[in-house]
């Protein structure tokens, strides 16, 4: 995590890895969600991206399956 406390979208919010997108869907209110994959720790989540004229705002979503 950085110093600010944020984690960005492209590093997984768990073990900061590298991930990768594996599907993305445009909702009908104009945003985005990006499902990724943790390819360090496997761990999934998706981010929630939207856009307006003055502020780009982005959610992170996590969710794992426990084994």
């Amino acid at each position: 995590m950085s110093e600010s406390g944020f984690v960005s979208a492209k590093h997984c919010p768990i073990c900061e890895g590298e991930t990768k997108v594996y599907d993305s869907r445009a909702k009908e209110d104009g945003q985005i969600l990006r499902y990724r994959e943790c390819l360090k720790c496997g761990a999934k989540y998706i981010t929630n991206e939207s856009f307006s004229r003055f502020v780009y705002r982005k959610e992170i979503k996590i969710g794992w399956k426990m084994k």
